[in-house]
Protein backbone atom coordinates (compact mmCIF):
# COMPACT_ATOMS: atom_id res chain seq x y z
CA UNK A 1 0.00 0.00 0.00
CA UNK A 2 1.01 3.38 -0.42
CA UNK A 3 1.12 4.35 3.26
CA UNK A 4 3.67 1.49 3.98
CA UNK A 5 5.98 3.56 5.94
CA UNK A 6 2.98 5.13 8.05
CA UNK A 7 1.71 1.20 9.53
CA UNK A 8 3.23 1.19 12.46
CA UNK A 9 1.78 -2.40 12.98
CA UNK A 10 5.35 -3.21 10.44
CA UNK A 11 7.64 -2.13 12.47
CA UNK A 12 6.11 -3.45 15.88
CA UNK A 13 6.39 -7.16 14.63
CA UNK A 14 9.89 -7.82 15.46
CA UNK A 15 12.70 -9.19 13.22
CA UNK A 16 12.29 -12.66 13.96
CA UNK A 17 14.40 -15.22 11.83
CA UNK A 18 12.53 -16.45 8.53
CA UNK A 19 9.68 -14.10 9.41
CA UNK A 20 7.85 -12.61 6.16
CA UNK A 21 6.89 -8.77 6.92
CA UNK A 22 3.43 -8.83 4.46
CA UNK A 23 2.62 -5.08 3.69
CA UNK A 24 -1.15 -5.39 4.28
CA UNK A 25 -3.74 -4.74 6.47
CA UNK A 26 -3.30 -1.04 7.01
CA UNK A 27 -5.71 1.49 6.61
CA UNK A 28 -6.82 2.44 3.09
CA UNK A 29 -8.78 1.07 0.34
CA UNK A 30 -7.70 -2.66 -0.34
CA UNK A 31 -5.30 -3.74 -3.19
CA UNK A 32 -4.86 -6.32 -5.89
CA UNK A 33 -1.08 -6.31 -5.68
CA UNK A 34 1.93 -5.57 -2.92
CA UNK A 35 5.32 -6.48 -2.55
CA UNK A 36 6.48 -8.61 0.70
CA UNK A 37 9.34 -8.51 2.51
CA UNK A 38 11.37 -10.99 4.40
CA UNK A 39 14.93 -10.92 6.33
CA UNK A 40 18.04 -12.09 4.52
CA UNK A 41 21.00 -13.06 5.75
CA UNK A 42 24.55 -12.16 4.52
CA UNK A 43 27.73 -13.69 5.67
CA UNK A 44 31.40 -13.53 4.45
CA UNK A 45 34.25 -15.63 5.81
CA UNK A 46 38.03 -14.63 5.57
CA UNK A 47 41.50 -14.72 6.37
CA UNK A 48 41.95 -13.46 10.27
CA UNK A 49 44.91 -11.39 9.62
CA UNK A 50 46.49 -8.32 11.84
CA UNK A 51 46.99 -6.39 8.82
CA UNK A 52 43.93 -5.95 6.56
CA UNK A 53 46.04 -4.13 3.62
CA UNK A 54 48.33 -7.82 3.67
CA UNK A 55 44.92 -9.56 2.74
CA UNK A 56 45.54 -11.06 -0.94
CA UNK A 57 43.95 -8.53 -3.66
CA UNK A 58 41.04 -10.98 -4.40
CA UNK A 59 40.26 -11.15 -0.72
CA UNK A 60 40.46 -7.56 -0.18
CA UNK A 61 37.90 -6.96 -3.09
CA UNK A 62 35.66 -9.51 -1.75
CA UNK A 63 35.70 -7.84 2.32
CA UNK A 64 35.02 -4.01 0.38
CA UNK A 65 32.31 -5.36 -1.62
CA UNK A 66 30.77 -6.73 1.91
CA UNK A 67 31.14 -4.18 3.64
CA UNK A 68 29.74 -1.91 1.02
CA UNK A 69 26.56 -3.90 0.79
CA UNK A 70 26.46 -3.28 4.35
CA UNK A 71 26.39 0.01 4.09
CA UNK A 72 23.43 0.49 1.12
CA UNK A 73 20.99 -2.29 3.30
CA UNK A 74 22.51 -3.79 6.65
CA UNK A 75 20.55 -3.67 9.03
CA UNK A 76 22.76 -2.92 12.60
CA UNK A 77 24.83 -4.79 14.23
CA UNK A 78 27.54 -5.82 11.71
CA UNK A 79 29.04 -8.70 13.48
CA UNK A 80 32.47 -10.10 13.59
CA UNK A 81 33.47 -13.22 14.88
CA UNK A 82 37.43 -14.35 15.10
CA UNK A 83 38.57 -17.99 15.92
CA UNK A 84 40.68 -17.98 18.70
CA UNK A 85 42.34 -20.66 21.16
CA UNK A 86 40.80 -19.36 24.45
CA UNK A 87 38.59 -17.03 25.72
CA UNK A 88 41.50 -14.22 26.39
CA UNK A 89 43.45 -15.23 23.43
CA UNK A 90 44.95 -11.83 22.91
CA UNK A 91 46.66 -12.23 18.89
CA UNK A 92 42.89 -13.48 17.98
CA UNK A 93 41.59 -10.14 19.80
CA UNK A 94 44.21 -8.04 17.60
CA UNK A 95 42.98 -9.75 14.37
CA UNK A 96 39.26 -8.78 15.47
CA UNK A 97 40.35 -5.25 16.14
CA UNK A 98 41.93 -5.16 12.68
CA UNK A 99 38.95 -5.85 11.15
CA UNK A 100 36.60 -3.57 13.45
CA UNK A 101 38.94 -0.56 12.42
CA UNK A 102 39.02 -1.63 8.53
CA UNK A 103 35.15 -1.52 8.60
CA UNK A 104 34.74 1.45 10.70
CA UNK A 105 37.42 3.22 8.10
CA UNK A 106 34.88 1.91 5.28
CA UNK A 107 32.19 3.37 6.46
CA UNK A 108 30.31 1.39 9.04
CA UNK A 109 28.86 3.71 11.17
CA UNK A 110 30.74 4.12 14.58
CA UNK A 111 29.23 1.55 17.16
CA UNK A 112 27.58 -0.89 14.88
CA UNK A 113 29.98 -3.51 14.90
CA UNK A 114 29.57 -6.29 17.39
CA UNK A 115 33.11 -8.05 17.89
CA UNK A 116 33.34 -11.51 19.50
CA UNK A 117 35.76 -14.60 19.88
CA UNK A 118 34.86 -18.54 19.01
CA UNK A 119 37.16 -20.52 21.04
CA UNK A 120 37.77 -23.75 18.57
CA UNK A 121 40.29 -26.52 17.40
CA UNK A 122 43.42 -24.99 15.79
CA UNK A 123 43.23 -27.20 13.02
CA UNK A 124 42.24 -25.99 9.40
CA UNK A 125 42.39 -22.50 8.16
CA UNK A 126 41.77 -19.03 10.79
CA UNK A 127 38.76 -17.53 9.18
CA UNK A 128 36.93 -14.73 10.67
CA UNK A 129 33.43 -14.64 9.73
CA UNK A 130 31.41 -11.50 9.37
CA UNK A 131 27.80 -11.25 9.23
CA UNK A 132 24.45 -8.96 9.00
CA UNK A 133 20.78 -9.40 8.24
CA UNK A 134 18.98 -7.43 5.67
CA UNK A 135 15.56 -6.71 4.00
CA UNK A 136 14.72 -8.37 0.64
CA UNK A 137 11.79 -7.56 -1.24
CA UNK A 138 9.74 -9.58 -3.57
CA UNK A 139 7.77 -7.79 -5.63
CA UNK A 140 4.19 -8.62 -7.69
CA UNK A 141 4.33 -10.32 -10.86
CA UNK A 142 1.91 -8.15 -13.48
CA UNK A 143 0.26 -8.80 -16.70
CA UNK A 144 -3.36 -10.45 -15.20
CA UNK A 145 -5.55 -10.03 -18.52
CA UNK A 146 -8.02 -12.74 -17.24
CA UNK A 147 -10.88 -10.15 -16.96
CA UNK A 148 -12.16 -7.64 -20.45
CA UNK A 149 -11.20 -4.37 -20.12
CA UNK A 150 -14.37 -3.24 -21.77
CA UNK A 151 -16.77 -4.80 -20.01
CA UNK A 152 -17.43 -4.07 -16.54
CA UNK A 153 -20.82 -3.87 -15.47
CA UNK A 154 -20.27 -3.52 -11.70
CA UNK A 155 -16.99 -1.17 -12.07
CA UNK A 156 -14.81 -3.35 -10.00
CA UNK A 157 -11.17 -2.73 -9.66
CA UNK A 158 -9.38 -4.64 -12.90
CA UNK A 159 -7.18 -7.58 -11.85
CA UNK A 160 -3.54 -5.38 -12.57
CA UNK A 161 -4.75 -1.77 -10.62
CA UNK A 162 -1.81 -0.55 -9.08
CA UNK A 163 0.83 -3.60 -9.92
CA UNK A 164 2.68 -1.17 -11.84
CA UNK A 165 3.34 0.91 -9.35
CA UNK A 166 3.99 -1.37 -6.37
CA UNK A 167 6.29 -3.57 -9.10
CA UNK A 168 8.34 -0.16 -10.13
CA UNK A 169 8.34 0.92 -6.37
CA UNK A 170 9.87 -2.28 -4.80
CA UNK A 171 12.73 -2.52 -7.47
CA UNK A 172 13.55 1.26 -7.25
CA UNK A 173 13.82 1.03 -3.56
CA UNK A 174 17.90 1.50 -2.50
CA UNK A 175 16.79 -0.56 0.38
CA UNK A 176 14.07 -2.16 1.11
CA UNK A 177 14.29 -1.72 4.91
CA UNK A 178 13.19 1.91 4.40
CA UNK A 179 10.03 0.47 3.28
CA UNK A 180 9.43 -0.48 7.37
CA UNK A 181 10.72 2.84 8.37
CA UNK A 182 12.56 5.73 7.45
CA UNK A 183 16.35 6.20 7.77
CA UNK A 184 17.29 8.60 10.42
CA UNK A 185 18.15 12.04 9.90
CA UNK A 186 21.35 13.42 9.51
CA UNK A 187 22.88 16.24 10.51
CA UNK A 188 22.58 19.66 8.81
CA UNK A 189 25.22 22.08 7.94
CA UNK A 190 24.06 25.20 9.78
CA UNK A 191 26.90 27.61 8.45
CA UNK A 192 24.34 29.24 5.97
CA UNK A 193 21.42 29.41 7.83
CA UNK A 194 23.37 30.84 11.21
CA UNK A 195 25.11 33.55 8.35
CA UNK A 196 21.67 34.31 7.59
CA UNK A 197 19.58 34.82 10.57
CA UNK A 198 22.79 36.71 12.09
CA UNK A 199 22.56 39.13 9.18
CA UNK A 200 18.41 39.23 9.85
CA UNK A 201 18.77 40.22 13.66
CA UNK A 202 21.39 42.92 12.35
CA UNK A 203 18.74 44.51 9.70
CA UNK A 204 20.75 43.87 6.98
CA UNK A 205 20.20 42.34 4.02
CA UNK A 206 20.00 38.31 3.98
CA UNK A 207 19.65 38.05 0.06
CA UNK A 208 22.84 38.48 -2.58
CA UNK A 209 23.69 41.87 -3.48
CA UNK A 210 23.62 42.63 -7.23
CA UNK A 211 25.77 44.33 -9.14
CA UNK A 212 25.33 47.96 -11.36
CA UNK A 213 24.93 45.44 -14.13
CA UNK A 214 22.28 43.08 -13.05
CA UNK A 215 19.99 46.18 -11.85
CA UNK A 216 17.06 47.73 -14.11
CA UNK A 217 14.17 49.35 -13.93
CA UNK A 218 11.12 49.17 -16.45
CA UNK A 219 11.29 52.76 -17.75
CA UNK A 220 14.95 52.12 -18.72
CA UNK A 221 14.26 49.07 -20.34
CA UNK A 222 11.48 50.52 -22.26
CA UNK A 223 13.12 53.72 -23.52
CA UNK A 224 15.86 51.97 -24.94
Amino acid sequence: MATIVKCSGLRSLGWAAGLLLVAAGCAGPPMYHDFTLERQSHELSIAAVEDVTRLAPDERARLDGFLAEYGKRGLAPLTITVPAESEDDEAALRRGRALERYAYRRGVAPGAVRLGLEVEAAEGPRLATLHFEGIKVRVPQCGDWSRPTHYNPTNALPPNYGCATRRNLGLMVANPAHLVGPAPLGLRDTARSDLIIGKYRRGEVTGAEKTAEEKATVSEEISE
